[in-house]
């Protein structure tokens, strides 16, 4: 429990290495040289980013609230040497620096500009976005921002919703832990437990998962969730109704939070695939094999309408 005593507060403070990430057993099989952690200077701040060595087709990874990009690593150990594949730690997340300009950058439109202004500063070809939980509400927010960069979108457990409280209310169950999303101050172990993962990840084994949801800037959470209440950001219901960008939908079984009938019920443009999978919310971690076929299938696809 050595490792969970002291809560991390700042980027400085989660500094993973690939020896600790090869030990604690969240990468089996990229090299060193096969995934490389990187930073990029943004307006928002300095951003940290694993690359991988894969000459495939570029996919763009985004994370959830309050997780890093290590939350995606069963995805890059296992398809990162066929893809090129780049995960991202959101501002306020992981290693990359709190918001310089909170308000401007905390909130799912920040994110995305931010987003958009990475992959236009690595000069990439349009991505393929893979965003779990808020990464997917990212995602659309990007949909709507900036087309051209985008060659498809995946969103895993990412209702679309217009913001407002109703809106939520449709898209999103209550639980528990709901307060969580929006608590101000760090969060403790106990806090993890309960809104990470509702008891379905094993931070004894993996305690950086942990450690990683603890250094989340609390205000982060707070400025992004009173944005979405007060009806700041794109009708995502909207731009998933008329954006041509094909689009993936992925959505877990054993979900605790968000309401799978509503997600199947909307109006959907250019909906190329729609699955639900087995595991809970955080299905990309605790059940990856079925995850990362899912990406395969949504990748193959695009292919094939190419």
């Amino acid at each position: 429990m050595g490792a969970f005593m002291t809560t991390v507060t700042y980027a400085s403070d989660f500094q993973p290495t690939y020896e600790e990430l090869a030990r604690t057993k969240m990468v089996h099989t990229l090299t060193q040289e096969q995934l490389q952690k990187k930073f990029l200077e943004t307006s928002a701040g300095t951003i940290a980013y694993y690359e991988t060595s894969g000459t495939g087709e570029t996919l763009f990874l985004i994370h959830g609230n309050s997780t890093s990009k290590e939350y995606m690593l069963r995805q890059l150990d296992a398809l990162g040497t066929t893809y090129k594949m780049i995960a991202v730690d959101l501002p306020g997340h992981g290693e990359s620096e709190n918001a310089r300009d909170p308000d401007a950058a905390y909130t799912l439109g920040g994110y995305a500009r931010v987003c958009g202004e990475f992959i236009e500063k690595l000069n990439l070809p349009p991505v393929i976005v893979v965003g779990w939980s808020l990464g997917g509400h990212i995602a659309i927010e990007m949909m709507a921002q900036n087309p051209g960069l985008l060659r498809g979108t995946l969103i895993a457990c990412a209702p679309p919703f217009t913001p407002s409280e109703e809106g939520l209310k449709e898209a999103y169950l209550p639980t528990y832990s709901t307060p969580l999303s929006m608590k101000m101050e760090p969060f403790t172990l106990e806090d993890v437990k309960s809104y990470i993962t509702q008891g379905f990840m094993d931070f004894e084994a993996h305690p950086l998962l942990a450690q990683a949801a603890m250094r989340a800037h609390g205000l982060a959470r707070h400025t992004m969730c009173t944005a979405v209440l007060e009806g700041k950001g794109v009708d995502e219901r909207e731009v998933v109704k008329t954006s041509t960008v094909p689009l993936g939908i992925l959505m877990a079984k054993g979900e605790h939070a968000i309401n799978n009938a509503y997600t199947a019920s909307l109006n959907y443009a250019n909906c190329v695939m729609m699955e639900t999978i087995d595991g809970p919310h955080d299905c990309q971690w605790t059940h990856p094999d079925a995850f990362n076929e899912a990406i395969v299938t949504f990748v193959k696809g695009l292919s094939r309408k190419s």
